[in-house]
């Protein structure tokens, strides 16, 4: 983890409701070696909260096994990494990568305030095998809507990397033709100061 960003209010599959942290390389560091470029970050961005390794670390989900393991898992999603990155620049979306310590790459758009996530993981460690899905979010006060959908589920990355472009397109139309009359109700949500 060389850098962490939060950014409000993540859906995902698997982790439920939670807020989002993006992370630009796998989870295994040194937490002595971060403390002071921590600290110098800190003095040029007090109001962003960078959290510590160990506390990363004492999450109950996310990667846990060795380096050598974690580049096995994540192969398949570096190998969609370029098209990914085109999708998204071409058009106005981000593109985020391994939230919660996980290999997963999400598109991601928010428009007032609906967030529209085309997300991508790993749903099975030792076959290899990726879900697709899209998610449309809309937060009213302290209650969340949403409506979500599985392209894929299970499925070899192999198929995910040769249908990528056709399946992109079909997740962004769908995902641009739901509005927040479509949203059901997710769930409670709570709001930190």
């Amino acid at each position: 983890m060389t850098s962490a960003t939060v950014i409000p209010l993540r859906t995902t599959p698997h982790l439920g409701v939670c807020e989002r942290i993006l992370r630009a390389s796998p989870p295994r560091v040194n937490p002595s070696a971060c403390a002071s470029r921590r600290k110098s970050l800190q003095n040029f961005f007090p109001s962003v909260s960078i959290s510590s390794v160990e506390e990363e670390q004492k999450m109950p989900n996310g990667f846990h096994g060795s380096r050598e393991e974690w580049v096995r898992m994540e192969t398949p999603l570096l190998r969609i990494d370029g098209l990914l990155a085109e999708f998204a620049m071409e058009r106005g979306l981000s593109l985020t990568k391994n939230y919660h310590s996980w290999p997963e790459r999400s598109l991601v758009s928010t428009e007032r305030n609906i967030r529209r996530l085309i997300q991508i993981y790993l749903e099975n460690e030792e076959k290899l095998t990726l879900a697709l899905w899209i998610c449309v979010s809309e937060d009213r006060g302290n209650e969340r809507f949403w409506k979500k959908h599985f392209l894929r589920k299970d499925a070899p990355s192999g198929e995910i990397e040769n249908h990528l472009p056709s399946l992109l397109l079909e997740a962004l139309e769908i995902a641009r033709s739901w509005t927040s009359d479509d949203l059901e109700f997710a769930a409670k949500i709570k709001r930190h100061p």
